[in-house]
């Protein structure tokens, strides 16, 4: 998935041209991409909040590759869900979820039916994991990189410190000589 982002995103190019592909996969999913479990609001023990960061200096890309996380995160829930379901259905029930499915699609097509269930839809009762986006991705208020105030600051000062080391170190030339006049 990983390369899949970079290759979507147009990530990482620089780093692309000199180091191998798995070394630019390995900095992305172990340096830039941080998961982590947040303090729970209650002592309520049956969710785990977590939160999802990635660093990139163009935080329109981060903002986008951490939305793909998040609907990653949120397609793999269902599909994990639904599959726990059936695996927990017997014959007879996925042979009823098979047959409404049908009316469903006999519906759309117009074919005259007795009212269907809609498709994929979990039962009612059903337990299963879920996942819930609290704060959809955002960007950052200010850029975390670069510090624009910071480098501009940096700038100033270095090139004040080499004028002042060039002014010293520069060797006085002699005083010109007044030119004479000529008559």
């Amino acid at each position: 998935m990983s390369f899949m982002m970079i290759d979507r995103f147009g990530l990482y190019r620089n780093e692309l041209r000199k180091t191998r592909l798995d070394d630019v996969v390995d900095r992305m999913r172990l340096r830039d991409i941080r998961i982590t479990p947040l303090e729970r609001a209650n002592r309520n023990k049956s969710y785990q909040p977590f939160e999802i960061q990635f660093s990139y200096p163009d935080r329109h890309r981060a903002q986008q590759v951490v939305q793909t996380l998040v609907t990653r995160f949120l397609d793999t829930n269902v599909y994990l869900t639904r599959a726990a379901f059936l695996k927990k259905q017997r014959p007879s029930d996925q042979i009823a979820t098979m047959d409404a499915g049908i009316a469903v699609l006999e519906q759309r097509l117009g074919i005259a039916h007795t009212p269907a269930v809609r498709s994929g839809e979990l039962p009612s009762g059903t337990r299963g994991n879920y996942l819930e986006v609290i704060d959809a991705p955002s960007l950052p208020s200010t850029p975390v990189f670069p510090n624009r105030a910071a480098l501009m600051l940096t700038g100033l000062l270095s090139g004040f410190t080499v004028a002042i080391v060039i002014a010293l170190l520069r060797r006085r030339s002699p005083p010109m000589p007044f030119p004479a006049q000529v008559a």
